[in-house]
This record gives structure tokens, C-alpha cells and sequence, in this order.
């Protein structure tokens, strides 16, 4: 039960930074459209973007079943 109710914890979270990475996509792209874009502005968005992407990842890795490892064959 508790580990159900941390794996719901952990999706909420993944949902949450899912569509907050879509949030600054969209800043991203509305910030390419302008005709001079700031290029510090982008690159504090990319960054931001790279974090929640890295945070979903390290998310995804813990609600995966571990599998376990199979045995080295023995070359005796």
C-alpha cells in the first residue's frame, strides 16, 4: 500500500513536470518567433526544459519493475 501510494506520488510528479516541459516548449518556440529573439531567454528555457526532461527520466526509472539481473555464465 505504502509503495502504491509512493508510485501515485511519483506519477502525479512525472504528469505535473510532463506539462510543465510543454509549457516551455511552447515559450521556446513562441520566443524563435519573435524577430529578434534573446538569446539568454532561450537558453535559460533550454535549460529549464533539459531539467524537467532529466527529472521525468530519473522518475521513469524508479516507477520501472526491476528486473533481476541474470547470472554470468562460468567459463571454467
Amino acid at each position: 500500500m505504502i509503495v502504491e501510494r509512493k508510485a501515485l506520488k511519483l506519477r502525479e510528479r512525472m504528469n505535473k513536470l510532463t506539462d510543465r516541459k510543454a509549457q516551455i516548449e511552447r515559450r521556446i518556440v513562441e520566443e524563435m518567433r519573435r524577430p529578434l529573439p534573446d538569446s539568454v531567454r532561450l537558453a535559460t528555457l533550454k535549460r529549464l526544459r533539459l531539467r524537467m526532461k532529466d527529472e521525468v527520466a530519473a522518475i521513469g526509472r524508479q516507477l520501472r519493475p526491476r528486473l533481476p539481473r541474470p547470472s554470468q555464465p562460468s567459463f571454467s
